[in-house]
């Protein structure tokens, strides 16, 4: 038995850290504040800009790059993060409630 133990913990050990994000993903608590900043800003754009792209409104472009820089990330780890929980319907549906419930406030 005592053999075992040292065996048992190397293998939850393992199981629990193979559960983790992968790299260059957003946990929920930062997927939903950077989701509710960018709707937000979509909202914003929607009434000020009439909705143009950021491409036609560089004012929208720049209000996007500062939220980046706000929270220390980049397009590809919006993108990845996306991709991501777009796979696991379940934590995407937790994370727009929260969005959701945060917006309503």
């Amino acid at each position: 038995m005592k053999r075992l133990t040292p065996l048992l913990l190397l293998a939850l050990l393992c199981a629990c850290h193979g559960k983790g994000l992968p790299e260059g993903v957003m946990d929920k608590e930062a997927m939903v504040g950077f989701l509710t900043e960018a709707y937000r800003l979509e909202a914003y754009n929607n009434v000020m800009y009439k909705g143009r792209t950021a491409e036609v409104a560089p004012e929208v472009r720049t209000a996007y790059d500062d939220l980046l820089r706000r929270m220390d990330i980049d397009a590809a780890t919006v993108e990845q993060s996306i991709n991501y929980y777009s796979q696991h319907p379940l934590e995407y549906k937790e994370i727009l409630e929260e969005v959701n419930r945060t917006i309503e406030q």
